[in-house]
């Protein structure tokens, strides 16, 4: 989810696809209802693949080109100019921009539904809202009435004021669902890099998501309440395309799904309680001459389907410097061992249990270690503030060592982690920046109550993160933030970067 969703390293090696996959020589069938035999046919005077590895040679090259890219870009354009600007709920089917390669149909949808404390909390957001398009419209007057500006800022501090003050009662509810399709039809042949998709080629994306939240212990906003939450996301893609490139040609056929499903309980004073589950299925398989199967990669867990995207778009990988497995993304980190996160400590910080410690990472210092004693069967609980309430946090990923190396978890989002001691001694953790070069100040603490410590500025808050922490959705340019911080970004469909 950053959650989805600050997406997602690839630790399947491409070194090792022959024996994640089963490789097949027969006709096979394809995904989500289609065949090898309904894709497009090879073009004229092409060279259709033989083997295995004539069908790799062809996915080497794929990898290289932008031609992945430049479909889902187009897509993309076709829908903002059929689309409202300041709506998700739209529909259309086989639109085309002038000179365009694709014909594109879409659609989303959006509700949101608030009772009680939830929807007084949502009028006044927007009773603020409009009050700051008057203030704008002020500042755009000239002479600038600064008294009247002023008169209304002080307004706004009385609505935000009424907002920490609303009252939430036991069953107030907040939902919010979203669902959208896009599918785009290559209507003649286009060619990126040295690489081909035949016309009629075709790519389709569902997902649908969903949040909610009740109020089971009652409150004031800016006091303690307790609701239970729970967050769905469903995402399903099916490419079927017909390839030709210097090395030959393959149809393929990715049919995949992705579940991510968390539940939950907190409170605002920091009780927090959550599990988190994923769940994946489908497969790529590619074939060659007479549609015969070559390949046959299935989407059984993570890996295997982080596997199948990584067979068909580059991501700049390299030979990991440290363990030598070809999964390391340059200036970020290798997806097998975690490198140039390897397991490394220096310069650590030991840990007592309730206290946050305050982090920086820096140039200089772009890590930072902390070490605690633990007992063999004794579960401990961490928190990490990253959030940018002061513009100079840092955005982090925590993992955790056993003494011996061995990793124990490596996260971003949620900002805790709990984890069992499978023996007595030091764990290691290690905060480290998401982006490569980011720094700036985190705050970390663990306890073994389960309880989060109290003097963090974070209080974890689904309500404030579920939908902030995704990459997957599209923000129209008027589109107004929703109370409870309810945020998008951008859906930018197949492309899983």
């Amino acid at each position: 989810m950053k959650n989805f969703k600050k997406v997602c390293g690839i630790i399947m090696l491409i070194a090792l696809f022959m024996t994640a996959c089963d490789h097949g020589s027969g006709p096979g069938g394809g995904g989500g209802g289609i065949n090898a035999g309904d894709l497009p046919e090879f073009p004229p005077g092409s060279n259709p693949a033989a083997t295995m590895e004539d069908a790799e040679a062809v996915l080497a090259e794929l990898r290289q080109s932008e031609i992945f890219y430049e479909i889902n870009e187009e897509i993309w354009e076709v829908i903002w100019e059929n689309s409202p600007s300041n709506s998700w709920n739209y529909s259309f089917s086989n639109r085309s921009l002038p000179n365009g390669y694709l014909r594109v149909s879409a659609s989303e949808t959006e509700n949101i539904t608030f009772t009680g404390g939830f929807k007084t909390i949502e009028d006044i957001y927007n009773a603020i809202y409009e009050i700051w398009a008057v203030i704008d419209e002020l500042y755009d007057n000239y002479p600038i009435d600064w008294d009247e500006i002023e008169r209304l800022e002080e307004e706004i501090d009385q609505l935000e004021e009424e907002i920490e003050n609303t009252q939430l009662a036991v069953g107030d509810r907040y939902s919010e669902t979203y669902t959208g399709t896009k599918k785009g039809e290559l209507i003649k042949d286009k060619t990126t890099d040295g690489v081909t998709a035949v016309q009629g080629s075709t790519i389709e994306n569902k997902w649908n998501e969903s949040y909610n939240e009740t109020v089971k212990t009652s409150g004031t906003y800016a006091t303690d309440f307790g609701v239970n939450y729970n967050y769905t996301d469903n995402e399903k893609d099916l490419l079927a395309f017909t390839l030709t490139s210097s090395s030959g040609s393959i149809k393929f056929i990715l049919d995949s799904t992705a579940e991510w499903i968390e539940a939950g309980y907190y409170e605002t004073d920091g009780t927090y309680d959550w599990t988190e589950t994923e769940k994946y299925s489908g497969s790529l398989k590619i074939y060659g001459a007479n549609n015969a199967l070559l390949i046959d990669h299935r989407i059984n867990d993570y890996t295997t389907y982080r596997g199948a995207w990584a067979m068909i778009q580059e991501y700049g990988w390299e030979h990991c410097p440290n363990c030598g497995e070809f999964a390391y993304d340059p200036g970020y980190k290798c997806y097998s061992c975690n490198y140039p996160n390897v397991f490394n400590p220096v310069n650590v910080t030991p840990f007592s249990p309730n206290n946050w410690i305050n982090g920086n990472l820096s140039s200089s210092n772009p890590v930072a270690w902390y070490s605690i004693n633990v007992t063999n069967g004794t579960t401990y609980h961490l928190w990490w503030d990253d959030w940018d309430t002061n513009d100079q946090h840092a955005d982090v990923m925590v993992c955790g060592y056993y003494s011996n190396g061995n990793l124990i978890f490596d996260k971003d989002w949620p900002n805790n982690y709990s984890f069992t001691a499978s023996s007595t001694g030091t764990v290691y953790i290690n905060v480290y920046p998401y982006s490569e070069g980011d720094t700036g100040t985190f705050t970390i603490a663990y306890n073994t109550t389960g309880i989060q410590p109290a003097g963090s500025i974070l209080n974890i808050d689904p309500s404030r993160a579920a939908f902030s922490r995704l990459e997957n959705k599209r923000e129209p340019a008027a589109k107004q933030r929703k109370p409870i911080d309810s945020l998008r970004n951008n859906k930018r469909g197949f492309l899983k970067r």
